[in-house]
């Protein structure tokens, strides 16, 4: 029987129901939605593709960081949440700045561990505010010229709207920069490196190349005699630079 973990369940479950939602767009005619919520179902399924294509399998909170504020926002539109719920708004900014904060950061940080660049502490949290600073006015402006395509005011109701939403933009690049750096910071070693090592390999800090051995080769390699290889089936030779 399969094995398949409650959180690979999840993210799949929400990746099919963004599926269902790009179907339905087209379905009654709704071009513009139907493009947009399938830009948001290709960016879920990148860590997929990556771990496919570089063989690197991220953490599997990274997975959740990005799909959940991306389902949140594209299902919130589908279903007039945005209308309905004031501050509905407010969550979906936060964490989708979040999710962009702590994807920056730990990529910023990994290349700084591997001593590709030198950035102190409180210039990469600085660096991660401003970065997500950036994001959210670039998603303003492109939401002011959807509004202007369409001619109608369907992304950003007023200047408040606008305003609210920079605020949300900043508190979650805010937290997301703190909390990263005090986690990396005061946790053990060996659980931030299992975070960065995906990113070590995608940066090219680190390769990994997998060789399929039988007992026979491995003992013949490793020259053992009189002694049982019982579980092992496969040796992983780890190069870094």
């Amino acid at each position: 029987m399969i094995k398949i973990e409650l959180n690979a369940l999840i993210s799949w479950f929400l990746k099919l129901v963004l599926f269902v939602v790009f179907i339905l767009a087209i379905y009654y005619k709704e071009h513009l939605f139907a493009i947009y919520s399938l830009a948001a179902l290709l960016i879920t399924l990148l860590p997929f593709i990556i771990s496919r294509n570089y063989h690197v399998n991220l953490p599997w909170f990274f997975d959740i960081i990005i799909i959940v504020p991306i389902f949140l926002d594209v299902f919130g539109q589908a279903t007039r949440l945005y209308e309905k719920i004031w501050f509905y708004d407010i969550i979906t900014h936060f964490l989708v700045t979040a999710m962009i904060s702590i994807i920056a950061f730990t990529l910023v940080y990994t290349l700084s561990y591997i001593k590709v660049i030198r950035i102190k502490v409180g210039w990469l949290i600085f660096m991660t505010i401003m970065f997500s600073i950036a994001m959210g006015a670039l998603w303003e402006i492109f939401e002011f010229i959807i509004d202007q395509i369409v001619g109608e005011q369907i992304m950003q109701d007023s200047l408040r709207d606008t305003m609210t939403d920079m605020i949300s933009v900043v508190f979650g690049g805010s937290v997301a920069a703190i909390l990263g750096s005090y986690y990396f910071l005061k946790m053990p070693k060996h659980k931030v490196k299992h975070i960065i090592s995906p990113f070590k390999t995608l940066v090219g800090g680190e390769k990994e190349i997998i060789i399929k051995l039988d007992k026979k080769e491995i003992k013949r390699i490793l020259k053992v005699k009189g002694k049982r290889l019982k579980s092992l089936k496969k040796a992983i030779l780890i190069i870094e630079k």
